[in-house]
Formats: structure tokens, C-alpha cells, sequence
């Protein structure tokens, strides 16, 4: 399935160094996986360290009361000589501590299949999270045990406390003046024992041809503009406009009535005597597949 309804909370937040992904997709996935690996060294830049922004950037996020949004993310990935484009919408409404309305418009295109859709929503009203994917009119639905954390849904925002980040020459994203945050270069993890000798060299030359992840702070008010980040030929940008802060938004805007005939995809049963459904482990009841 390409898109899924997991839902991060602030615990699994946390422990997984905020970069939690809610998407699916192999690009994002391994820039996120890259990015949380990055083992981060000194540097900084006069009047304000990358570290500095990226404090403010996290406390923006994790202390909003409320939040609207669009967030777009277009991948390019290049496969046996064939590229293949896909790009994700959403429009996110949140409410703390676990209110949420999320809609999401896929498209995939290239590669060597035909061009893909599907619209999809997620939104939870303080007491039941209900994921439901239009192209099969399917959902799936678990009750909410835990807070829900808006910088985990929107995936991107880093660590406030990332140690020597680089600051680039400020620019312009979207008309607003912008601080340029650089990550370093990913460092070779250690792999396992198991692992061939050929696939190894693999790996390294893959990693080696990953370039730093850029963030892109609004200097007026410390939001995410955007984050991008290319290895080889592919690429990812994710886009962030249209936000707002503290703003009210009435309950209302966390309601959704499941269209007639919808069906109903169970969680899956637990794997062990005892347990329940892990929060935030809903499965996706339908989407495009790669």
C-alpha cells in the first residue's frame, strides 16, 4: 500500500529522534531514514546558529495550540532508467492534544505503469481516529489512547537540540525571507554481519551520493517553508504553506461522516495473548500500490 494511516504519537515521537514518517513512499522514507542517522557536528553562522533555528523551529510546532495547513511533497525516482514522479497532498487541520483532520491527494505518474490517484482522509475527533481511502471506499478505525503530535504528523520538523547544523546564505522561499539550514552528510552506520561484501560497496556508494537535507525557516516567525533533499538522480521536496498558528477552529472541522456503503477493514488481531491494537498501527484500507 502506498500511503498509511499510521498515526505517530508524541511518545513514538520522541524516541524515534522526531522523525517519525507518516508516508510510505521509498524516496521520503530514506531521506527520513538518512536524516535520523545523521550524527551531527559543530558549526555555525553569525547573529544565529543553525542549532539556534532549529530550537525555535521545534517549539513553534510542539507548543501550537492549533494548526492549518498544506503540505505538498513531490518525489523523483529513477529506476532502471525510468522515472517516476509522485506527489502528495494534504491539507492538515489540528487541535491539540488529539484532534486531527487530514486530507490527501496522491498522484503517481512514469515509471512503467500508468498514471495513479486516489484521495484519502484520516481525521480523528479527540476519541476515534478513522482512516478512509476513497478509491476503495474503505476504512479502518481505533480509539485514541494517547496524545498525538502535530510535529509527527507533518513529519518534518526536526530536533530543537541538533548540534552543529550548518547555516547557508539566507534566500527567499514562497516571498518570505528564510533562514537555510544544512544537515550533514550521513556517516556510514554499521551494517550487519551478514551482509555480503559486494552488497556493502552497495550501500556505501548509495550513501555516498546522498547530499545534505535542507530546511527552510520562515525568519519572521520560524516555520517550515520547505525541506528538500536529492541522492543521485532522486529527489525530494516537501513543501509547507497556507499555515496557521493558535488560530480557533471550532470542533466541527474534526467531524467525518463515512460515505454510504463504506466498508469497514478490521485492524489486525494481536500477535500475542493479551495485547492490543498498537496505537497509531492502523493498516491503509486501500490506495495506490508501487
Amino acid at each position: 500500500m502506498y500511503e498509511s494511516f499510521a498515526v505517530p504519537t508524541r511518545a513514538a515521537y520522541t524516541s524515534r529522534r522526531n522523525c517519525a514518517s507518516v508516508y510510505a513512499s521509498p524516496a521520503l522514507a530514506l531521506s527520513t531514514a538518512l536524516f535520523c542517522s545523521f550524527p551531527l557536528t559543530g558549526a555555525s553562522a553569525a547573529g544565529m546558529t543553525a542549532t539556534a533555528v532549529l530550537t525555535k523551529v521545534n517549539q513553534v510546532y510542539t507548543s501550537a495550540r492549533t494548526y492549518s495547513g498544506n503540505i505538498k511533497i513531490v518525489e523523483q525516482i529513477q529506476f532502471k532508467g525510468k522515472t517516476t514522479v509522485t506527489s502528495i497532498s494534504h491539507t492538515l487541520k489540528y487541535k491539540a492534544p488529539n484532534q486531527f483532520f487530514r486530507q490527501t491527494e496522491i498522484s503517481i505518474s512514469g515509471g512503467a505503469s500508468a498514471k495513479r490517484s486516489n484521495k484519502m482522509l484520516m481525521s480523528c475527533d479527540g476519541r476515534t481516529i478513522i482512516g478512509y481511502s476513497a478509491e476503495k471506499n474503505m476504512y479502518q478505525k481505533q480509539p485514541v489512547t494517547q496524545p498525538v503530535s502535530l510535529a509527527a504528523l507533518l513529519t518534518v520538523v526536526p530536533r530543537g537540540n541538533l548540534p552543529g547544523c550548518v547555516l547557508l546564505p539566507e534566500t527567499t522561499v514562497q516571498g518570505h525571507a528564510v533562514y537555510v539550514v544544512q544537515m550533514p552528510k550521513p556517516q556510514m552506520p554499521v551494517l550487519p554481519s551478514k551482509m555480503s561484501a559486494a552488497d556493502k560497496a552497495k550501500f556505501a556508494s548509495q550513501l555516498a551520493a546522498v547530499h545534505p537535507a535542507k530546511f527552510s525557516i520562515d525568519k519572521s516567525n520560524f516555520t517550515i517553508l520547505r525541506m528538500s533533499q536529492q541522492s543521485g538522480a532522486n529527489r525530494v521536496t516537501v513543501d509547507l504553506d497556507a499555515q496557521a498558528l493558535n488560530g480557533a477552529i471550532p470542533d466541527t472541522a474534526f467531524a467525518f461522516a463515512l460515505p454510504r456503503g463504506a466498508k469497514e477493514v478490521p485492524l489486525p488481531a494481536p500477535t500475542q495473548p493479551g495485547m492490543g491494537a498498537r496505537p497509531g498501527a492502523m493498516a491503509p484500507p486501500g490506495g495506490p500500490k508501487r
